[in-house]
């Protein structure tokens, strides 16, 4: 079962909380854009494969 944009971007908040980043600190991290990240966590954006495989090289 997949989960739902809403439900994916309440993952990636908790997770986001849990390491006391902001969305700010998380899209420098990831190199994903801010409004990108306040989308997904809002559930009005669908993160694609790459975009959450997005990390630091």
């Amino acid at each position: 079962m997949t989960d739902t944009p809403k439900q994916a971007g309440e993952r990636i908040a908790t997770r986001r909380h849990a390491r006391r980043m902001t969305q700010a600190d998380l899209s420098r991290a990831s190199f994903v854009s801010l409004s990108m990240i306040r989308g997904i966590e809002r559930g009005v954006r669908s993160p694609s494969g790459k975009t959450l495989d997005s990390r630091r090289a």
